[in-house]
């Protein structure tokens, strides 16, 4: 889910539903925001507007950014929690992937990892047309205005 802790439905905070939350450093978040405003809602101001909104806790869809990280950031210890970050898959993703597995009780074969790291790399992502929104973009160029561009842009850190 993109919504923050507050908003999910009190049942799976109570009823031990595991979550997974991934988190993006607010460097990284920012441009990937700004990429997604222009490419999806026809954002035409600069970057620094954008920032500034960012900052201010006034852009996109899952503002305030720290405090919607910080809700899933103080439930990081509860064992239906899993936090992880974008970091860390970029770093080593058969691990995160194998940490994923353990907290879903879900066993893998040592050929499963790095089956599953190739299928969930960023360069394999990014050609992914349905992953890629490439479908939806279209539509959002014609409703909105905005530009030609790719959901997933570069995937650094």
């Amino acid at each position: 889910t993109h919504l923050s802790i507050d908003m999910l439905p009190k049942d799976i905070l109570t009823k031990n539903v595991k979550l997974i939350y991934v988190c993006r450093n607010p460097r990284d978040a920012v441009v990937s925001y700004h990429n997604h405003w222009r490419v999806m809602d026809g954002f035409k101001g600069s970057f620094d507007v954008f920032f500034d909104a960012f900052v201010g806790d006034v852009c996109g869809y899952y503002s305030p950014f720290i405090k919607h990280v910080l809700g899933y950031w103080n439930q990081r210890n509860d064992p239906s929690m899993l936090f992880i970050t974008y970091e860390d898959m970029k770093r080593d993703l058969p691990a995160v992937i194998k940490t994923v597995a353990n907290f879903l009780e879900k066993d893998l074969s040592e050929t499963d990892i790095p089956e599953l790291a190739s299928h969930l790399s960023f360069k394999n992502m990014k050609v992914n047309a349905a992953v890629n929104k490439e479908a939806v973009l279209e539509i959002r160029r014609k409703m909105n205005g905005a530009e030609k561009g790719t959901f997933m842009r570069k995937g650094e850190t």
